[in-house]
């Protein structure tokens, strides 16, 4: 395509991609990511690798408490930033 980036094309094809599979498309942390369903926050956080003891989340600009990531369920067009704590000496 004339005048568009690598990236760029990449991204809509993406996108137009999720929405005729009929799925979902939430942005983590910055970077676009396709669900196949809603799907519950704790299970997200599971499928990512995520230790829920070592992280802080944030779910469209509201801090959820650890206790509420089985009740939130993530949807089309959410933005979710997960901050992982780190230790050290």
């Amino acid at each position: 395509m004339k005048g568009c980036t690598t990236a760029g094309v990449f991204l809509c094809e993406l996108f137009f991609y999720s929405i005729w599979k009929g799925g979902y498309m939430i942005r983590v942390n910055g970077q676009e990511k396709p669900l196949d369903a809603e799907l519950l926050l704790s299970n997200f956080l599971e499928q990512e690798g995520y230790l829920r003891a070592r992280i802080a989340v944030e779910l469209n600009g509201e801090i959820i408490p650890g206790s509420q990531y089985g009740k939130m369920r993530l949807k089309d067009g959410d933005v979710l930033e997960v901050v992982s704590f780190v230790g050290g000496g």
